[in-house]
Order: C-alpha cells, then structure tokens, then sequence
C-alpha cells in the first residue's frame, strides 16, 4: 500500500505511541512482528512465548517484516508491498526514530537485511518504470540515507538474507512484475523467471544466478532461510493451475543447485500452493515451513531432510525458532502458538491481533540489546 507525504507525517505525530510492558515479566526469548487489529490498525510488537507484551508501535500502514540491526539498539520494520516506507524503531522500548520513504521511482518489497557490521541496510525495491528488481543501499550511520543500488538479478525480488561471512547477499526473486496502480496484480504471468541470486556485496555484483526446473517456472520463490554453514532454505507460491501441486519447499547448498524437499499426498495438498514463512531451529536442525493460505505447518529433520511433522493450525505463518526443535508461530486468528517435531509443544495464546506473514527473534528476555 502507498501512503503519500502527509499521511506519514500524520502518523509520525500522533500515531507511532510505544506501549510500555505489561504487569507479567516477559520470559525466555523475545520475538517481534508486525499486525493488525480488526479495525486494521496496524502496529509492530514484540513479545515472549507466552504473549507477554514488553511493546507495541504503531505503523502507517500494514507491515510485513522486521530486521533487526546488528550492534545497535534497532530494528526496520518494512511496509506490505507495494510500499513506500520503512520505518526505524529503538529495540528496548519500540520507540520510534524514523520513518524512510522510498526514492523516486521505487517501491518496498517489504524485506531487508543489515550488513554484518551493521552500518548498510539492503532493502527490496522495485524499478517501477521497468520492473527491474533493485537493491537499494542506506546508510544506517547516516540517518538511514539512501546511499546507492545494485541489481537484484530479477524480477520482484521479495526476501533477502546476509550470508555467512558477510560478503554476499542471497535473493529470493520471484519473477513476479507489479505495478503500484495495479496493486499486487501480476502483470507477467506467462513470462515469469523466479531465480535464486548471490549478490557479492564487496563489488555489488550478481555472481551466480539459480533458476528452478521449467516444469516450476511459475514458483514465485518468497521466503528464505539460512543456516549457519551456509544451506538456504527457500519457500515459493505457485501461481498456476491449483490442481498441479507442485513441490513449495527447496534448498540450496553452497556450491550446488536447488534440490526441492520432497513432500507428498495430505501434507503436500494441506500447503494449498503456497508458503508464507521459513525457518530453521537454532542449531539449523529442523525446518519448518507455513501456509496461511492452507492453514498449516511442516516440520523437517534436517538429518535426512525427512519430512517428521504435518500440523493443521488456522491462518499459520509467522515462525522463528525458539531454541532446538522448538519453533514459535504466529496466526492471523489463532494467537501465538509453541510448535515442535512431535507437533504442538505448547498451549496456544489467544489474541485479538491479525499477525503478519513474519515473526523474528529479537533477543532473549532480560538482556541488553546490542
């Protein structure tokens, strides 16, 4: 959603509010996402396991994810494509210092990724008189000034991620060509390319570029996750015929090709062509993948890539990891809910927020921020 001048202006006097904590001390890891109420007021939050609030921010509009800054006290939340704002938050009491409004000719995709050091923030962006997917560059140290671009390697790139070691940036681009006056019609679809991208980020260059196989052409690929050796994770959506059912979930090792996981039957058909998030577990063990659009979640055990869960939960999407093979997931009308290999870890929380399609861990409850 576009939000013009005024209206950003609007928000930042009177709507961005920081809510303090709750009476219940937050405990264990902490997570931030963006949501909605059901008047779709929209806010960023953060919150432990159990749905204790520690704060909530108010948005212009609905967000879609959060980044965190590595050795600063910040995190980015991204507008829901097509927007044209991101905005900056302190991360110990979600107060807000900035809101950043896409250069001309641009439009959000709703991701970003930090440099390692934490000076750069690297945003999806949009060339809208072209459609030529962008990386655009702000200067984090400078007030979060738009500092240059480099080519995502694509088409509608939506996620990204730092890879270990820093160099590089990973680009999920989904082949899909938008236009803002058109919303989030897809304006390509015989045409459409999806392509994993390695950005090297010391020469801002496109170093290797991954199609997936013809018969998948219409995958948008979304969503990403990394581990620490270096393996991505890579969610899609199909955007073909319904009845094709065709794999959702890939990897890509370094050095290799993608390899999609294999998934069949009930727990393949559940997924209804569509995945909303992806993650690993913290020491990259299992992997979960959801659907809001099928209401569910699949869990592998990395050792194997054997697929040990299927989970039926409404409106499922935000996932982060909680620790090892735990995940938490967020709903969009079911709470905050505990999942593991074995399925349901723990009691959901019910809520009346509308989360987002991501939740991220920000740190661990009681200690201080970077």
């Amino acid at each position: 959603m576009l939000i013009d001048r005024r209206q950003l202006l609007g928000v930042m006097l009177t709507g961005f509010m920081a809510g303090g904590a709750g009476a219940d001390v937050p405990r264990g890891r902490l997570f931030v996402s963006c949501r909605r109420d059901a008047a779709d007021n929209a806010s960023v939050a953060c919150f432990d396991r159990d749905g204790r609030e520690v704060f909530a921010t108010s948005l212009p509009a609905r967000g879609h994810d959060v980044t965190r800054r590595p050795r600063a006290a910040e995190i980015v939340a991204f507008a829901r494509r097509p927007g044209n704002w991101f905005a900056v938050l302190g991360s110990a009491d979600g107060s807000l210092r900035q809101v950043v409004e896409a250069a001309e000719g641009r439009h959000f995709y709703g991701h970003g990724a930090f440099s390692a050091d934490g000076r750069l923030l690297h945003a999806t962006e949009n060339l809208i008189a072209t459609g030529e997917g962008l990386i655009g560059i702000y200067d984090a140290s400078d007030g979060y000034r738009r500092i240059g671009e480099m080519p995502s390697g694509g088409i509608g790139p939506h996620d990204l991620a730092l890879l270990p070691g820093g160099r590089g940036l990973i680009i999920a681009n989904g082949g899909l060509r938008t236009h803002p006056d058109t919303g989030r019609e897809t304006l390509n679809p015989e045409d459409m390319k999806p392509n994993l991208a390695l950005l090297d980020l010391r020469h801002g260059e496109v170093t290797a570029r991954h199609e997936l196989a013809a018969e998948l052409r219409r995958l948008s690929i979304r969503h990403l996750a990394v581990r620490g050796d270096g393996v991505v994770a890579f969610g899609g959506q199909y955007q073909g015929a319904a009845e094709d059912a065709p794999p959702l979930i890939g990897l890509l090792r370094p050095g290799g090709t993608p390899a999609m996981l294999a998934v069949e039957g009930d727990a393949l058909f559940a997924m209804n062509n569509y995945i909303g998030s992806v993650a690993f577990d913290d020491d990259g063990g299992s992997l979960i993948a959801t659907s809001p659009e099928g209401g569910a979640a699949l869990i592998w055990d990395m050792a194997g890539d054997r697929l040990a869960a299927s989970l039926r939960l409404p409106d499922v999407c935000g996932a982060a990891a909680n620790g090892r093979q735990s995940f938490i997931v967020t709903s969009g009308n079911a709470g905050i809910t505990t999942l593991g290999l074995s399925g349901l870890a723990g009691p959901g929380v019910e809520q009346r927020w509308i989360w987002d399609n991501h939740a991220r861990v920000l740190r661990e409850a009681g200690q201080a921020d970077d």
